[in-house]
């Protein structure tokens, strides 16, 4: 036979787990999910991304990357391989989003990359894409692909990576 205060700590700890479980769901109902903005447009966005790469069209490429990330010079105005990364691209054969993500890449807050090149983004997003593209010289492969975008102004941009 339990003795009684073993008896009163188990009740005790099973209260404080049942309260604490509480709470917790009561915390986690309290976090909206956030919710990614227009994501029409932004598909049209991705969409518009990957037809300036099958073009190798790199003004259409910088017209879609955040122009903040350009006027910091992070990529320079001229090398089209700063947002490539490659000397020669793959060939891609086929795309599809996969999920679209909220995600603000943190930039959570008012942010300056550099001396008066503020970005204030409303909402972002990280794009999963399952992408088919060959290398020169290669077999064709299918992978995933990370894009991060963000939603300033009411215009999705693409935060192309400068490491």
């Amino acid at each position: 036979m339990i003795g009684t205060s073993q008896a009163g700590r188990k009740v005790s700890w099973l209260f404080g787990a049942f309260v604490s479980f509480m709470v917790l769901c009561a915390a986690a109902q309290a976090v909206p999910k956030r919710r990614v903005p227009d994501k029409s447009a932004l598909k049209a966005k991705v969409a518009e991304l990957y037809r300036a790469q099958r073009a190798n069209d790199e003004q259409a490429m910088r017209a879609l990357i955040l122009p903040q990330i350009i006027k910091c010079g992070f990529i320079s105005h001229h090398h089209y391989d700063d947002i490539l990364r490659d000397a020669t691209p793959p060939q891609i054969i086929a795309w599809k989003i996969q999920s679209i993500e909220f995600d603000l890449h943190n930039f959570d807050e008012i942010d300056e990359l550099c001396p008066g090149q503020v970005v204030h983004a409303t909402a972002g997003a990280l794009v999963v894409i399952e992408q088919t593209d060959r290398e020169q010289g290669k077999e064709a492969s299918t992978g995933e692909l990370d894009q991060p975008w963000l939603y300033v102004d009411g215009t999705w941009y693409w935060l192309v990576d400068v490491d």
